[in-house]
């Protein structure tokens, strides 16, 4: 498959890893952007540097990152993107301020109060979860975090919806 021109742009992190998914979810989703002929961008800021080298080790192959950029040089390359796939975190709230198409990976935050709004913005979550508004100490304690458990069909489906699916037609 030759190589689609779509600019897939995957934020891992977010301000606590008590509000990301598993990193294999995004390895996951890379290979499937691969196969798919998309080459992701995965970009990060001084937060996130866990977040990357975690998605680093457990990824077959190695992906681009851009991290640690200045807020303004983020939003011009965010404003570029096709899709924004991110966490509960600035960027995604960035991404979607600028009106790229954003998926939203939601857990433990309420969507209903902290999630970003727009027709382009879709909230993926996992299952309900008992540390669902109850407070920092009862997220950290929550040790499964079904909320956080979002499949990898969740987010393709919301890519293809949101986004496209990254197939280059003849006008």
């Amino acid at each position: 498959m030759s190589p689609s021109h779509e600019l897939v742009i995957i934020h891992p992190g977010s301000g606590s890893r008590h509000k990301c998914a598993s990193p294999k979810l995004f390895a996951h989703f890379l290979g499937r952007l691969k196969t798919d002929g998309i080459f992701p961008l995965v970009v990060g800021g001084p937060a996130d540097v866990d977040a990357i080298l975690d998605l680093q080790r457990i990824c077959p192959e190695p992906f681009q990152v851009l991290q640690d950029l200045d807020l303004v040089s983020m939003a011009g390359v965010i404003a570029h993107a096709d899709c924004f796939i991110g966490h509960d975190s600035g960027l995604t709230h960035l991404a979607a301020c600028l009106q790229v198409p954003t998926i939203a990976l939601f857990g433990p935050t309420d969507p209903q109060r902290w999630a970003p709004r727009g027709p382009h913005v879709k909230v993926v979550t996992g299952a309900s979860c008992r540390c669902q508004g109850l407070g920092w100490e009862t997220v950290h304690a929550c040790r499964e975090k079904p909320c956080l458990q979002i499949t990898l069909e969740s987010i393709m489906s919301a890519r293809i919806a949101f986004c496209g699916d990254g197939i280059q037609r003849a006008s």
